[in-house]
């Protein structure tokens, strides 16, 4: 089987499963298998398809709707691909908007940055990326997840800037303060209606929180003085309707909360961030931010190592 036969295949094999966009699909699939770009495709028609049987297995669970990335084993996010596994979320382009916040709202570099509920190391280890200086903490209650992240860590580099907890968020957190802590919680409602992609392969417990979704909120923000210092900040990925409560369980609970129109407004609005620090004795003002264009620091990629379009 050429490169041309397997296209012509797995395209007729997509459509017939009910598969949006075969023609397009199938190309992503193909791509993703050769590991290279769908622009090289063509040049490629004639050329001996490798590991035919290996292909037909991936055509296969593509057709039944299993996203890409689950296929592949690995997602592409801000800078590096990540692998990822049934233990951790598929890490989706919106939680990078995490990393272009903290670039913008950091007055100095971190020297510490503290990821909870870490799973496979994405936004520490792309964090780490930008903040050259820094050693990084994850955390994470899933022993396979830490393991997956650490796995993560030492095929990018950062295994000497790294450390990693099997824990129940701050529970018993005795180390010294952070100076940036992400946070990408569960906070995902019961009775939410997710698409299949995610509530067929992503983990349970990393989706979904008690509370209407802001339970994990409330105990992260239950122990986050543990961690804090006065130049401290913590950034929450939330859901865009829950930006609001959650500031306010904040200041409930004696933090600062950034204003909204400070933090940098992510264009497709599928997130909201809220922006925390330990208040201190010296006002703070902080000035809208404008978004330029070209904001987003990452280096150009495949179009077939990022998946959010196959799920």
């Amino acid at each position: 089987m050429n490169i041309q036969d397997a296209l012509q295949q797995a395209t007729e094999a997509l459509k017939a499963a009910g598969v949006k966009d075969p023609r397009q699909e199938a190309r992503w699939l193909l791509a993703a298998h050769l590991g290279c770009d769908t622009s090289l495709l063509y040049s490629r028609d004639e050329d001996d398809l490798p590991e035919p049987n290996l292909f037909i297995e991936r055509l296969q669970a593509r057709c039944a709707h299993t996203p890409l990335s689950r296929i592949m084993g690995y997602r592409q996010f801000w800078k590096q691909e990540f692998h990822i596994s049934p233990a951790v979320l598929d890490p989706r382009a919106d939680s990078e908007w995490l990393i272009e916040t903290a670039l913008q709202i950091c007055p100095v570099a971190p020297k510490r940055i503290l990821d909870l509920g870490t799973g496979s190391g994405c936004l520490l280890l792309s964090a780490l990326e930008e903040f050259p200086e820094a050693h990084g903490i994850g955390i994470d209650c899933s022993p396979k997840a830490l393991a997956l992240a650490q796995g993560n860590a030492e095929r990018l580099g950062f295994t000497q800037r790294t450390s990693w907890l099997c824990q129940d968020w701050l529970t018993g957190w005795q180390d010294s303060p952070c100076d940036l802590i992400l946070a990408n919680p569960p906070y995902i409602p019961y009775d939410a209606d997710l698409p299949r992609a995610v509530k067929d392969y992503d983990p349970a417990l990393a989706l979904f929180a008690d509370d209407h979704g802001m339970a994990a909120y409330q105990k992260i923000l239950n122990d986050l003085h543990k961690v804090m210092q006065p130049n401290s900040q913590c950034l929450f990925e939330c859901a865009p309707d829950q930006t609001t409560p959650l500031a306010d369980m904040a200041k409930d609970a004696g933090f600062s909360v950034l204003p909204a129109d400070a933090l940098p407004e992510y264009p497709t609005k599928q997130v909201g961030i809220v922006c925390i620090f330990a208040p201190t004795k010296t006002d703070i003002t902080f000035q809208p931010f404008e978004l330029s264009s070209g904001l987003i620091k990452r280096t150009p990629q495949s179009d077939s190592s990022n998946f959010d379009h196959c799920e």
